[in-house]
């Protein structure tokens, strides 16, 4: 992916026209825009596909003119499982800008933990090139952190010797650091209200 999980970043655009219907031009049609998808992700971290199908190998060679939505986006433009196979046209965001939608996940949450669940637009990878300065790998797996963790870097190097790994943490880590402060205020009001 092209953004981090957890970490309070997004990408925004814009729907224009969903199959044959037109929106309005106004800011009530931006969408959080995930762009740079890899085939697997949504199965990595678990989000179930309710209808259609994740992305593959052929669809970013094909240059990802596909999209894959959450079930927000259905509620937010009264959509049901029939919008797959429709065009969506769309604007101010990385990738294709009109793309096919193929499939429909589970919501989840994304830039924050404590957000609001919002629509979302998945979006693969380009085959080739792009304007991202880096790129976040998501691992599943049974084994425990260290084991798990410990061959990334290697793995990393046989493909791109020269491109530094560094970050490695688990999931259960990056959401714990996005609630810290929550946890910070519960203690210390805990302790403060024993203390009174």
């Amino acid at each position: 992916s092209a953004m981090p999980i957890f970490a309070n970043f997004t990408f925004n655009g814009g729907v224009d026209t969903i199959g044959d219907v037109d929106l309005p031009n106004d800011n009530s049609v931006f969408v959080q825009r995930h762009p740079w998808i890899s085939p697997g992700f949504f199965s990595a971290l678990g989000m179930p596909v309710v209808a259609g199908r994740e992305f593959t190998a052929a669809d970013v060679a094909a240059g990802g003119e596909v999209a894959v939505v959450n079930e927000a986006f259905l509620r937010r433009f009264n959509l049901g499982p029939d919008v797959i196979g429709s065009r969506m046209q769309m604007t101010q965001g990385y990738g294709a800008d009109s793309v096919e939608i193929v499939g429909i996940v589970g919501d989840a949450k994304y830039a924050s933990v404590k957000a609001d669940t919002v629509a979302q637009v998945y979006t693969p990878r380009p085959p080739r090139g792009g304007a991202f300065p880096a790129v976040f790998f998501y691992v599943r797996g049974a084994l425990d952190e260290a084991t798990l963790m410990r061959p990334v870097p290697a793995a990393v190097a046989d493909v791109v010797p020269t491109l530094p790994v560094n970050g490695l943490e688990t999931l259960e880590h990056r959401v714990g650091a996005n609630v810290a402060q929550d946890r910070l205020i519960a203690t210390l009001s805990a302790v403060f209200a024993a203390l009174a």
